[in-house]
Formats: structure tokens, sequence, C-alpha cells
């Protein structure tokens, strides 16, 4: 990869970029569900009612379980994830992650508990709607932000920011924004 990304300049999206949302979400509708047909490649759109034949009632009770505040008891990291943000707080001082997410302390327990971070290495803005994390992001200096949400890169990049699509199942439309499709693919374009 050529491109290289100053390191102060870049945010993070936290559900399938940093912690793997739908890995679990797939793992609780087998074992809570008994649905062994639902698999992680059947996810083809961020909005699960358009891909998947699974009633709203469990979407919403998986959805509360996995942004509950124990979450961090279950949701596991993306691979590498937690080693390459580590290296990131270490060498950039504070991580920023901005999650549409209703409420960060969620966020900030699993990511004091994953990573070797305290409260003064990392901030966690909780949007609340994915449109807000724009200017958040500007107004924090941020030029880069990772995100799985493709229609979300679409919306940062007409408010003049630049995403970089982690690569997942569900956002495989065209687009023309740098994509990653690993962890050690975002630490090659870290420069300092």
């Amino acid at each position: 990869m050529n491109l290289k990304i100053d390191i102060n300049e870049i945010a993070f999206d936290f559900d399938g970029v940093v912690a793997d949302t739908m890995g679990l979400f797939v793992e609780m509708v087998k074992n809570d569900y008994g649905r062994k047909d639902i698999r992680l490649e059947d996810i083809t759109d961020y909005d699960l009612t358009k891909c998947l034949d699974i009633s709203e009632n469990i979407l919403i009770e998986i959805g509360t379980k996995i942004m509950s505040e124990n979450c961090a008891d279950y949701l596991k990291p993306i691979p590498g994830s937690v080693d390459v943000l580590n290296r990131y707080i270490n060498n950039a001082g504070k991580l920023l992650i901005v999650t549409a997410r209703p409420e960060k302390k969620p966020v900030e327990l699993w990511v004091k508990k994953y990573l070797n971070a305290d409260d003064s290495m990392f901030e966690v803005v909780a949007t609340g709607d994915y449109d807000s994390k724009a200017e958040v992001l500007l107004s924090s200096g941020k030029k880069y932000f990772i995100e799985d949400r493709i229609e979300t890169c679409f919306y940062l990049k007409d408010k003049g920011l630049e995403p970089v699509v982690f690569v997942q199942p569900w956002n495989r439309k065209p687009n023309d924004f740098l994509e990653v499709n690993s962890w050690f693919e975002i630490s090659e374009i870290f420069c300092r």
C-alpha cells in the first residue's frame, strides 16, 4: 500500500472495525435462538432486515445485549486490532473512537479491558447516529476515518473527510475509497 497517513489524523469506528460485533451477532443467533443457518457471509447489508430472515424482535434483543455495558465480557476484538491500537496509542498519543452507539460507556469499558489504556489515552464519542460522526471528526482535526458502514463512508466523503473502508461482507458496494482487509494493512498505512 503506497498511501501513508499521519497517525494523528486518523480515528476509528468501533463495531465491525475494532470489535467483532457481527461475529458476536452470528454466534448469539446460533446459540440463543438455534439459527444455525446464519453465517457472517450472509450479512450483505448493514441493515440486517434487508438481508436476513430474522424477526425484528430477535434483532432488537440481540442488539440490546451487544450494546450493553457488559459487552466487554463477550464482544471480542477484530484480529490484530488490539496490537495495532496499542502501538497507535504509544506513538500517536490519544486514540479517538467515534461510534454511532447511543452510549459511550460500554465502549470505554471494552477499551479499558482490551487495550493498555487509561482514560487519558483515549476518547470515545457516541453520536447516537451515523451522520453525526462527520462533525466530531472535523472538530477533532481528523482527516481519515476507518469505517465499515459504506453509507457512512459516502456521507463522510461528502463532508470533506477521507473514509477508509474496513472490508466486510456488508460493505461490498462499488466505491473509490481506500480499502483495508485487516489490521495489518491498517498498520501499514500509518506514518509519524
